[in-house]
């Protein structure tokens, strides 16, 4: 039978090689065939149709290729059924061949900012140059391929180029030789079956063995759209797969998802660390790390933390709510080393999901303190936001850091300390004797003056946002202050 439709065409010649590589990869041991091989290639398939349907209707309004007489039944934009199918079916087949040719995912390979700039600019190129052919009739079939890939690249490029070069023989095995049949198929449809026919108008003439240069540039483009979307799906499946927690023979599986891209630093996790000197023996500054709850008062952001359960081997179980800005994360802390008086480190699972862990050791007369905290959480990814998220967290851990010192100071003292509601604002901080009505408030440690980041102050402990104040000692000696005294404070705007 010879196909003389396009319906005819993909049942011929489209679906019996579907067929091959779906058998291919049932067969093949080891492929992945897992949920992520499914969602990647149904997303990649979206994309194809939803990306190309515009381009396809626009190329062919303009005249750029048509098809011959009996050859479609049904159309929609100008585009024939047998068009739309030929999105997904030769995304599905391509896909297919990633699945069949299989490889490790593994790699060191990291992408820095550099480098995510060189393969977004590469791509913008590419576009740029698809730009300027369409200027001209002969390369305006070619120019519009190039406008048409040119984005898409940048995108892929700039989030793994280095990833698809350490990949290059899975990736060029897997783009050529679907790619090649496919140019075979469409050298039998234009040459001999005279299903659709290329613009020698629009075409820049060269055609070896009679197959336009232009479709073979399409075809090639558009395997390697599928192939290295595939493989950096992949890629950032992998790097997501956070393993569960084992805690006293229990598994604590994580929660994130696959729709999470959090790398600010072109790894896999959030880093964020810091230290500080605490004039505080180590006893003492462990002690107020273990226990739970006063970890609201040392975690500025950490809003409640509740269900505590301590641990046999040392640490603590608990439930808790972080609150960054706008967003509360809930989930749950387990502990997984517990060494007194040098080392606490915990791993919390839920909207965030990481390892969180504190290191003292002793310094001159009191403790070096350092903080280390990597997780990734169930949120989008925005590149342009990535020096933002950096000083968010940075900016987080000096603020621990910094109230945690001032909370160990002050316990070792003698003296509590007072929550207060922080925005953003810079204020001076000053106090007055009085009342604070209905409050069962802390008392105050006084041993420095500081300015703190803060709209108003409340008399209220326990607050969202909060910090520690400290009033400095001639204050307390001023209105013979002491422990156990609760205060009224008042702000003033700094000049």
């Amino acid at each position: 039978m010879i196909p003389a439709t396009y319906l005819e065409f993909h049942l011929l010649l489209t679906v019996p090689a579907l067929g091959l590589v779906a058998a291919a990869v049932w067969l093949r041991n080891g492929a992945r065939t897992s949920r992520d091989a499914l969602v990647g290639g149904g997303v990649l398939a979206l994309l194809a149709l939803v990306y190309t349907t515009p381009w396809g209707s626009y190329m062919i309004e303009q005249g750029v290729w048509w098809y011959g007489d009996g050859v479609v039944a049904v159309s929609a934009l100008s585009i024939p059924l047998g068009e739309y199918l030929f999105f997904l079916l030769q995304t599905t087949l391509v896909a297919g061949m990633v699945l069949v040719t299989g490889f490790d995912t593994s790699s060191p390979v990291r992408m820095s900012r550099c480098d995510r700039v060189y393969g977004a600019v590469a791509g913008a190129a590419i576009t740029v140059v698809g730009a300027g052919l369409l200027m001209t009739g002969p390369t305006y079939y070619l120019g519009g391929i190039l406008a048409w890939s040119g984005p898409v690249l940048a995108i892929q490029w700039a989030y793994g180029w280095r990833y698809l070069i350490a990949k290059r023989r899975v990736v060029a095995a897997a783009i050529l030789v679907p790619t090649a049949y496919l140019w075979a198929t469409d050298w039998l449809a234009i040459v001999h079956l005279d299903l659709w026919t290329i613009s020698a108008a629009h075409t820049t003439g060269i055609s070896p063995g009679g197959l336009p240069i232009e479709e073979s540039v399409f075809f090639l483009v558009a395997s390697v759209f599928v192939v290295q979307g595939l493989v950096l799906w992949f890629w950032l499946v992998d790097r997501l797969a956070v393993p569960a927690v084992r805690v006293d023979g229990t598994d604590y599986p994580t929660s994130i998802g696959r729709n999470a891209v959090i790398a600010a630093d072109g790894g896999d996790l959030i880093n964020a660390t810091g230290s500080i000197h605490v004039d505080a023996d180590p006893e003492e500054v462990f002690a107020l790390l273990d226990e739970p709850d006063r970890t609201v008062d040392v975690i500025p952001s950490l809003t409640e933390v509740t269900d505590v359960e301590r641990a046999p081997t040392g640490g603590a179980r608990t439930s808790y709510t972080y609150s960054a800005g706008p967003l509360d994360f809930d989930g749950n802390v387990h502990p997984l080393e517990y060494d007194p008086n040098t080392r606490i480190r915990f791993a919390f699972t839920g909207d965030l999901d990481g390892n969180f862990e504190w290191q003292l050791e002793p310094d001159a007369d009191g403790t070096c303190v350092r903080l280390t905290a990597d997780y990734a959480m169930s949120l989008p990814r925005i590149a342009v936001l990535d020096p933002l998220v950096v000083w968010y967290n940075e900016r987080e851990v000096s603020r621990t850091l910094h109230t945690l010192r001032s909370l160990a100071e002050s316990d070792s003292a003698g003296w509590g300390s007072l929550s207060f509601r922080s925005t953003g604002c810079w204020w001076d901080v000053q106090a007055v004797q009085g009342d604070c009505p209905g409050v069962e408030a802390d008392s105050f440690v006084m041993n420095q003056t500081e300015s703190y980041s803060m709209v108003q102050m409340e008399c209220y402990p326990k607050m969202r946002q909060r910090g520690v104040v400290t009033i400095p000692e001639e204050v307390r000696d001023g209105l013979n202050l002491e422990e156990g005294d609760q205060l009224e404070l008042t702000v003033e705007k700094l000049k």
